[in-house]
């Protein structure tokens, strides 16, 4: 379900599914039940019994009696275990209800480095992040600050997988040609510019040089390129 519900939504949701006579496999109706692994084992069992029966949707709703379908109030607090229940969400994990916080943006990320497709922008809205992606363009139709975005991304995704960044990474993220290595020199030099990346070593040729984001360089060498 969509995060953007309004609360005159969810109540009338609520109302309805209590007028149901009893719960069902999608549906289940809990006080204040706080416990990790049986919140996992219930998200998961009714996440799969709303797939079979072909629902859009499965529900856990706290607050309400099972029996009755009274409402009673709960002191389970959904907040609360997002923030800082981390069994809850390395059990949530396991049953591959969830990734691991942060891991969406490295997938993006490649697979929009492996389709050669314009970088994507990120933003944080209050509560979540949202990830916007773009069609394919050719290189000549990028912008300085989609190649520059993108250089920048690719330097990031390379240092996380403890892989180089250089001229030649570069040059299979752009889908560039061996032969037109100073394209990706340029690309290279731009991000430079804009302090996004930093060379990792200064002393070593140009057919050597790797880069790193600006963020994992030594701050003495980073204050060189700002």
């Amino acid at each position: 379900m969509t995060a953007d519900r309004t609360p005159e939504y969810l109540a009338g949701l609520v109302r309805e599914l209590c007028k149901l006579p009893h719960e069902t496999e999608w549906l289940e109706f809990k006080g204040s039940n706080a416990d990790p692994r049986e919140i996992g084992e219930y998200i998961s069992a009714l996440a799969n019994a709303a797939a079979i029966d072909g629902k859009a949707f499965a529900y856990l709703v706290w607050g309400i009696e099972d029996e009755t379908h009274r409402v009673i109030g709960t002191s389970f607090s959904p907040s609360a275990a997002k923030k800082g229940n981390e069994a809850l969400a390395s059990l949530m994990r396991r049953f591959r209800i969830c990734e691991e916080r942060g891991s969406g943006i490295d997938k993006v990320v490649s697979e929009v480095e492996f389709y050669q497709l314009p970088a994507p922008l990120f933003e944080t809205p209050d509560g979540f992040t949202r990830s916007v992606l773009f069609a394919h363009k050719p290189l000549g139709d990028m912008s300085k600050a989609d190649r520059v975005r993108a250089c920048y991304l690719h330097a990031c995704l390379r240092y996380v997988t403890r892989q180089p960044m250089t001229n030649s990474s570069v040059r299979e993220r752009f889908g560039i040609a061996e032969k037109n290595a100073s394209a990706a020199s340029r690309l290279l030099n731009e991000a430079v510019a804009a302090s996004l990346i930093v060379l990792e070593d200064t002393a070593v040729g140009t057919r050597a040089r790797t880069y790193l984001p600006y963020w994992a360089a030594p701050r003495v060498r980073r204050e060189e390129f700002v």
